[in-house]
């Protein structure tokens, strides 16, 4: 029976933008990705870490480049898919794993800093929504099966979401999974009920 879900047939041969892959869930990603026998594409700002990481796969055989952007920069972003074309080819996938924790977030919503929260907004949230929405035309244009993975997550305010959209070729009928493979941790203290 075929669950439908990505096998590394399916992805052999493919491309992919891993955002935030210097590190963590990201880097273990580009990592298990590039096994499967993706092309794989590290960007985030550290130079150094996603240098690090496309060595790691390098050495282990695969393909992959590294390219250092700020994907809350819409210059940079349209950079990072210019040299993803140009490096390894048009994009497959498409994982938006940058982002993290902005100063002056942490602790009771009504204590944060309203410059942190726009900077928190535009790291975590508009920067995954920018890079989706500049290369999910192409993806589409390409293929009416395209996988895009975004995991918004930004400071302990906010409800944790992951959103994983692969749309069936156009022969198929389109079914939901019983579950959708995501995950939501309990509401933070704010947006509990009294």
């Amino acid at each position: 029976m075929t669950t439908g879900e990505p096998t590394a047939n399916t992805l052999a041969g493919k491309v992919a933008i891993i955002t935030g892959g210097g590190r963590g869930i990201g880097r273990a990603m580009a990592l298990e990705l590039a096994a499967a026998g993706v092309a794989v594409m590290v960007s985030a700002r550290s130079a150094n870490e996603i240098e690090e990481t496309a060595e790691m796969i390098r050495a282990a055989g695969g393909t992959a480049k590294a390219c250092p952007a700020d994907v809350s920069d819409l210059d940079a972003v349209k950079n990072l898919l210019a040299v993803t074309e140009a490096e390894l080819g048009a994009p497959d996938i498409l994982i938006n794993k940058a982002g993290g924790g902005v100063p002056g977030t942490g602790g009771p919503f009504e204590l944060m800093e309203p410059a942190a929260i726009q900077l928190g907004v535009e790291r975590n949230l508009l920067a995954a929504m920018l890079l989706s929405r500049l290369a999910l035309p192409g993806m589409l244009a390409r293929s009416r099966r395209y996988r895009h993975f975004t995991d918004v997550a930004p400071w302990r305010m906010a409800v944790r979401t992951q959103s994983i959209a692969v749309s069936p070729p156009p022969s198929t009928s389109t079914r939901l999974p019983a579950r959708l493979p995501a995950t939501t941790p309990p509401l933070p203290r704010l947006m509990r009920p009294r």
